[in-house]
């Protein structure tokens, strides 16, 4: 028959099958790594790392890995199990750099909620200052904000356009491995398994974020 998705209640770290067999839960990461010197090979362990779903390898783990490749960064992904939420059947909605780069940090957005006088807004402007500065250097304008933007798409939905459409995660062997690929023009022939998000109010956006800092007590840290 179809494929059925079965969502299991999380309750006192177990997950309860048909809410009656508990299950331990242990998250665990699947894939951590540096770059070896050959370049990364995602579906391969070494003594770099890699993608070898360790178990043991969970909150309050330490992992050691050494420096193979001067400069380079460590490599932190999981590109199988994205694959396995968007095969899941379950309502998606997804939001893209493409969306959270239009959530641009600019000085006279920045001075609004500076304006407001308060501790969190201190706090916020001073965090945001170190952070536009780093992609000011880099980027040539300021801070995005990737995370606020889901805060935001919960509480002010219409402040995103976006469409159904069909997301993929390439989790073939290659230099491609963990991309996203968005349908966008439903050339594949193959349902939307997702929302994906386009296009955000910015100045929304921003004049929601200010209004909700202005809430929060002014001494507040």
């Amino acid at each position: 028959g179809d494929p059925k998705l079965l969502q299991c209640p999380v309750r006192d770290g177990k997950a309860w099958f048909a809410d009656r067999v508990p299950l331990p839960l242990n998250p665990n990461l699947g894939t951590v790594s540096t770059m070896p010197p050959e370049g990364y090979k995602p579906s391969y362990a070494g003594e770099y790392g890699g993608d070898f779903d360790q178990k043991d390898a969970g909150v309050g783990s330490r992992i050691h890995l050494p420096v193979m490749v001067p400069g380079a960064m460590v490599f932190f992904a999981d590109p199988h199990a994205a694959h396995v939420v968007f095969e899941a059947g379950a309502p998606l909605t997804m939001i893209g750099l493409d969306v959270t780069h239009q959530a641009i940090a600019t000085p006279p957005r920045l001075e609004a909620i500076r304006a407001l006088g308060t501790a969190p807004a201190a706090a916020v402007c001073g965090m945001l200052d170190l952070y536009g500065a780093k992609n000011m250097a880099a980027y040539h304008h300021g801070a995005p904000l990737h995370d606020p933007c889901v805060i935001a798409c919960l509480l002010r939905p219409e402040l995103f356009e976006g469409r159904e459409m069909r997301v993929d995660i390439d989790i073939a062997d290659g230099p491609c491995f963990g991309r996203t690929v968005c349908d966008v023009r439903g050339r594949s022939g193959r349902p939307a398994n997702a929302r994906v998000l386009e296009r955000l109010d910015a100045d929304g956006f921003f004049a929601l974020l200010t209004e909700r800092l202005a809430r929060l007590p002014a001494g507040a840290a």
